[in-house]
């Protein structure tokens, strides 16, 4: 073959594979327009909570055609570059999906994209929601009657659609600023892009039907995928992202993994973070006291991974049941004090009677069985006379 006659067919080849590229790019288009048009309404609590992503529902068959629609089109196969041009589409409700797909490709540079949008203020797919009628008592029959449940669907614009999957990030837009694309991108610099932060694999697990209330049929697997996606992560941010997740309410880790990655990071670390929310070996953003720090990971297996050097820090902190398990030889002196203070502002640990008694119970036995007694016989007589005054 001479040179010109190869000239010619490397030209034909490119323009076939032109037209070809062209005509998927089209199909990806045309399915994402047929869905939006057949599509009449989205629960997008339940999108976001991954719920009948992998499995058919059981609701009725209206809904469950739209959500058998919604699972092709967010599970078809689409790059990035390719969602954020159907994001532009003149269509509101073709913009919609391409977001919804784009937050399923589990991609950061998705949220860049999906947070242009929230200045886009036509409607997009409707909301699917459920309206519940209570029974009423219907005295002459004496039975409840008239109660029903209807599916409805309320108006819903582009903007409010993206916001409500990038707050799921835990970025909340500020009312206050004009130009939120601003704020947007220094809150990217620090979080979404910074490989150290934790609460994107938060959003992974939520992404993975970790969250979803129905047990999704490929929830398993895709949880599993997750599990050795985070075991294969570096020390510390391994461990950190470990004891981020609550072992009773997830089947992503057991009780061993969290115990284990907090003994790993040590009670120094531990300390650290409950102090003033740092994650030492991490770049991450500091989590605040009121806002998303988790102690109770930590504080509820204190008995584990702490010891006496450092229950003084933790009565200091108002953290006197997890101090009593740091140290049992001070457990009757921190239940003491801790019945003292009785800070409300610690909740799920501040020092009840019935909690200082079961502590000393544990750690003091026969040496306190007076105490203990004073103190059941105390809120006994206190429940006595609140009961005698309300009636």
């Amino acid at each position: 073959m001479n040179t010109s006659a190869l000239i010619k067919l490397l030209i034909a080849l490119f323009v076939i594979a032109s037209i070809c590229s062209n005509a998927s790019a089209q199909t990806l288009q045309e399915h994402f327009e047929t869905a939006a048009k057949k599509i009449k309404s989205i629960s997008y609590y339940e999108f976001l909570n991954s719920e009948r992503l992998y499995t058919v529902g059981t609701y009725n068959d209206l809904s469950e055609k739209d959500w058998q629609r919604l699972r092709e089109v967010t599970s078809i196969a689409a790059t990035l570059e390719e969602l954020t041009e159907l994001m532009e589409h003149s269509n509101p409700r073709v913009r919609t999906l391409a977001m919804l797909r784009a937050y399923r490709l589990e991609v950061r540079e998705s949220f860049v994209i999906i947070q242009r949008r929230i200045n886009d203020n036509e409607k997009g797919i409707p909301a699917e929601d459920w309206h519940i009628k209570s029974p009423e008592w219907d005295s002459s029959t004496g039975k409840l009657v008239g109660g029903s449940v209807s599916r409805i669907s309320e108006d819903i614009t582009v903007s409010e659609i993206a916001k409500d999957l990038i707050n799921t990030l835990g970025y909340l837009p500020d009312q206050t600023i004009k130009n939120d694309t601003i704020a947007f991108d220094d809150w990217t610099k620090s979080h979404l892009f910074n490989p150290h932060w934790i609460r994107w694999y938060t959003y992974l697990y939520r992404n993975s039907g970790g969250y979803a209330s129905n047990k999704l049929a490929n929830s398993p697997q895709q949880i599993s995928k997750l599990k050795a996606k985070i075991n294969q992560l570096d020390s510390p941010l391994r461990e950190w992202v470990i004891i981020n997740f609550n072992p009773n309410h997830t089947s992503l880790l057991t009780e061993e993994d969290v115990v284990t990655a907090m003994k790993t990071l040590g009670e120094n670390s531990l300390m650290a973070y409950i102090e003033n929310g740092t994650r030492l070996g991490l770049n991450s953003p500091t989590d605040k006291k009121w806002g998303n720090r988790k102690e109770w990971p930590i504080l509820n297996r204190s008995e584990s991974v702490f010891s006496s050097k450092s229950a003084n820090r933790l009565a200091k902190l108002g953290y006197y049941i997890a101090a009593a398990d740091a140290d049992p030889s001070q457990a009757s002196i921190f239940m003491r004090k801790g019945l003292i203070s009785m800070r409300p502002g610690i909740a799920g640990f501040c020092v009840d009677k019935p909690k200082a008694a079961a502590v000393l119970l544990e750690y003091c036995g026969d040496k306190e069985s007076a105490y203990i007694t004073e103190l059941l016989f105390q809120g006994y007589q206190a429940e006595e006379s609140d009961r005698i005054e309300w009636f």
